[in-house]
């Protein structure tokens, strides 16, 4: 996933961020992002792309870049940030993502909406595990079976990657 390095120069501050290119790749991703903060009360916010209204599912670097940019209606990151008052207390975040389907115009609707309620049931499941969740998925529905395979997997690889018990 991306990386960043920052330094401290007497005169100026300097960041490097890497991109692999997989995260350019369009499709429906689920994504769930670390948020470090100064105080060490770390939290998590988990999202997937997709879109309601446009028949393709852009790619995780695109929606990632809409959640930090000054569009409120799409920048949804920020603002969970400034409604749990973290807006000015972060100092880093780590995303990881797995992409999992390729975009389809004919079945979009259908997917993104199996994506979803994997996505719903992650942060759900993130809360019940004591974890502090900043998005707002707000349903609890039934996954099919092989959206209930697919969300295993997705918490295998979440717990890794995190080191974490979710």
């Amino acid at each position: 996933m991306a990386g960043f390095v920052l330094c401290h120069h007497k005169f100026m501050e300097t960041c490097e961020i890497t991109i692999p290119s997989i995260a350019v790749k369009r499709g429906f991703w689920i994504y769930v992002i670390k948020v470090f903060c100064r105080d060490g009360k770390d939290c998590f916010y988990v999202g997937m792309t997709g879109d309601n209204g446009y028949p393709k599912a852009g790619s995780m670097f695109n929606r990632l870049s809409k959640h930090l940019g000054s569009n409120r209606p799409s920048s949804a990151l920020t603002n969970a940030l400034e409604r749990n008052g973290l807006l000015d207390k972060w100092i880093k975040l780590e995303i990881f993502g797995l992409y999992l389907e390729k975009e389809n115009e004919k079945e979009h609707r259908e997917i993104k909406r199996e994506i979803s309620h994997i996505e719903n049931k992650l942060a759900a499941d993130f809360k019940s595990a004591k974890y502090k969740i900043i998005s707002n998925q707000n349903s609890k529905v039934e996954l099919s079976e092989k959206s209930e395979k697919q969300y295993q997997e997705i918490v295998k690889f979440v717990n890794i990657h995190f080191n974490i018990e979710v």
